[in-house]
């Protein structure tokens, strides 16, 4: 009989990465690319202990070492489809980029028997930045106004204002304002 996932013995957690050799064995990456990739889960913690009938696959991300590091523009989520964070591997600190076009959803079936990378590990400030990255590709971008059908002909259409909330940091007013 084959092994079942075991939601409540489960090492997985948000933001560790796959050994490099259950990475190439999932076909996450090519063999020849374990240098230069490392494939991260992206799942929601609470989501990963869930039983695979209801919560069937866990979210893994491919990033990439790029040839240029640390560049400013891709770190602290500065850009909503890109982000590079630093993992410490073997005591050695590598950026590494990660693009949300390159999520992927594996079985939790197929993680059975393999354990996250234990030279590996994500501060916690990187872990931080990486949870907001996630979660505001799902609530920071706006969505568009305009019906695809009607196609973006802004002649008639009246000005937008568009408020991102989460930025304001608080409103205040005179008492004397409201009469009081």
């Amino acid at each position: 009989m084959a092994a079942a996932w075991d939601g409540a013995e489960t090492t997985w957690r948000q933001g560790l990465a796959l050994r490099r050799e259950s990475a190439t064995a999932l076909d996450l990456f090519a063999e020849a690319d374990a240098d230069s990739k490392l494939a991260i889960v992206i799942s929601h913690d609470c989501d990963l202990p869930k039983d695979p009938k209801v919560e069937p696959n866990i979210e893994i991300i491919v990033a990439t070492r790029p040839a240029d590091a640390n560049h400013g523009n891709f770190t602290q989520m500065k850009n909503p489809r890109r982000l590079r964070i630093p993992y410490e591997i073997s005591g050695e600190k590598i950026w590494f980029e990660l693009l949300a076009a390159d999520k992927r959803a594996i079985s939790k079936e197929l993680l059975i028997g393999h354990e996250p990378d234990p030279n590996t590990a994500l501060d916690k400030n990187a872990k931080a930045v990486l949870r907001r990255w996630l979660g505001d590709s799902y609530t920071g971008r706006t969505q568009m106004p305009f019906s695809k059908k009607k196609g973006f002909r802004l002649e008639h259409r009246k000005p937008l204002l568009i408020l991102q909330l989460r930025l304001v940091a608080g409103v205040g007013f005179e008492p004397t304002t409201f009469g009081l």
